[in-house]
């Protein structure tokens, strides 16, 4: 009996977070013996100058709480460095800091409970931002390369109409079937950036990110919310030169083609690999801005870690590996230029945050200048 056919969203969901997912078994490895490294395993001072940048953000607020959640937690490295660094030195917070770990994979959040165990600072875990209650957060959301992760839906564009790619589960070498899309919100996608892409042309479209920046906006009563991940405007995203996408896959941080025909009997099992395609980041403000928030700040992550690093360089606080991570985290052919950073707001007045670097006008969308 053959198979049904399924949206390749939903093939990456089940690869990524399904029973035997990449996230959900346990399998994701991070760091040098995993299969790909995020900032926080960079160095510890990644931690050190969000836990800065948000003190200084934190002075803007009331004397009351301030909550700091970070969705896409992981094992904890990030809110560890950070819980740890409001402790001590200048830049702790005044008055309560309420931290709080979301994370979808079981196995993850059993990591998580160990590393709260550690700290001084009370640490709530939760799975997903729909468990905490609407408008109880007041105080900065963050994620570091979770929108990354989301589910992607795969289409092509052949002879001016819209397709979108379908796969059989148990084709280990993602054999695509182009077929209607499956719903009426890819075509709106393209529509809404008033894009047409020339035939032949793949590339993925993220609608699983304007349900989880909604669920963002709800939780949150007054702050802010800050996304750092790898990325590019909409102009830049579908540029003629990327007329395959940036759909990738990692393993033994290794880049991997799974659609790349000559390696389809070297393509490993698709729930033992990290998929991955880059942020459309034109469209994720654009839901964020659908979902009632402002759009305050658009730069890479180099300008946005001279926000805290400023006041660590003036000080001299840095170590020979700090100053080393530094450099590696701002420089423009490491992490600096490649990851983007986008800053968004909720009940603020937009003419007291104002950011250094802040380049909003790229993203392309009217009426948003900086």
């Amino acid at each position: 009996m053959e198979t049904k056919l399924i949206t390749f969203a939903e093939y990456m969901e089940q690869s990524l977070y399904g029973p035997r997912g990449y996230y959900s078994s346990g399998s994701a490895k991070t760091g040098r013996a995993g299969d790909y490294f995020t900032a926080p395993e960079v160095s510890p001072i990644f931690g050190k100058l969000l836990s800065r940048i948000f003190c200084n953000w934190r002075s803007q607020f009331s004397t009351e709480g301030f909550d700091l959640v970070e969705t896409g937690a992981g094992e904890g490295h990030l809110t560890q460095v950070i819980s740890e660094a409001t402790e001590r030195g200048k830049g702790t917070f005044e008055g309560e800091t309420r931290f709080t770990a979301v994370e979808k994979s079981e196995t993850r959040r059993a990591v998580l409970s160990g590393v709260a165990a550690t700290l001084r600072n009370p640490l709530k875990i939760v799975s997903e931002l729909t468990e905490l209650e609407p408008g109880s957060v007041s105080g900065c959301l963050f994620a570091n390369e979770l929108i990354d992760a989301l589910p992607v839906h795969r289409v092509r564009f052949s002879a001016g109409r819209l397709t979108e790619g379908y796969v059989r589960p148990e084709d280990g070498h993602f054999e695509i079937s182009w077929q209607s899309p499956s719903t009426k919100h890819l075509a709106a996608y393209f529509e809404r950036l008033q894009t047409t892409l020339p035939d032949a042309y793949e590339t993925e479209v993220n609608l699983a990110m304007r349900d989880w920046i909604a669920s963002a906006a709800r939780v949150l009563s007054r702050g802010l919310i800050v996304l750092i991940d790898y990325g590019r405007p909409a102009l830049d995203y579908y540029a003629p030169e990327r007329n395959r996408g940036t759909l990738r896959c990692f393993s033994g941080h290794h880049v991997i083609d799974p659609f790349r025909k000559s390696a389809h009997s070297a393509v490993p099992e698709a729930t033992s690999l990290d998929w991955t395609s880059d942020v459309d980041f034109t469209s994720l403000a654009l839901d964020a801005r659908e979902a009632g928030l402002q759009i305050l700040g658009y730069m890479d992550l180099g300008s946005f870690l001279m926000l805290g690093a400023d006041d660590l360089l003036r000080e001299k606080s840095l170590s020979q590996a700090e100053a080393v991570g530094l450099r590696y985290l701002m420089h423009p052919e490491g992490m600096g230029a490649q990851f983007q950073v986008l800053i968004l707001g909720k009940n603020l007045e937009p003419a007291a945050w104002k950011f250094r670097g802040n380049r909003l006008r790229q993203l392309g969308i009217r009426g948003i200048e900086c």
